[in-house]
């Protein structure tokens, strides 16, 4: 019988987590470059907009996805989910959340074609 390794910690805890989101218009996977951004089931990612690269100040991570779920159920959802995983909303009328040192921006470029685009940003915090 084959020996199985365990699992790291954080990735178990950030699974459990997910998985209580897993309901409608909730989280099913992970954004592609982040370990812990559930990706809203509404939203659909764009591979190829896509960019991560390390500076000396720490990574940056882009992602962008888009979809049928209006700017404020976006904004709803990863507020209700972001603080399981140590984000806090600032300011909480916003869409930018801070934790240990990086800062992830919620940004919503114009619609493409009736779909709502959301951009992540995550940044080293400032």
């Amino acid at each position: 019988m084959p020996m199985m390794m365990p699992m790291p910690m954080p990735m178990m805890a950030a699974m459990a987590i997910a998985g209580t989101f897993m309901g409608a218009g909730q989280a099913a996977d992970f954004v592609a470059g982040f370990d812990d951004l559930p990706l809203m089931t509404a939203l659909s990612e764009i591979p190829e907009a896509a960019v991560t690269f390390d500076t000396a100040a720490g990574r940056i991570v882009i992602a962008v996805a888009e979809g049928r779920a209006d700017r404020a159920a976006v904004i709803a959802y990863y507020s209700r989910v972001l603080p399981q995983f140590g984000w806090r909303r600032t300011p909480a009328d916003s869409g930018r959340f801070d934790r240990d040192g990086g800062r992830l921006v919620l940004g919503f470029p114009p619609p493409d074609g009736g779909l709502t685009v959301v951009r992540f940003t995550l940044t080293p915090q400032p």
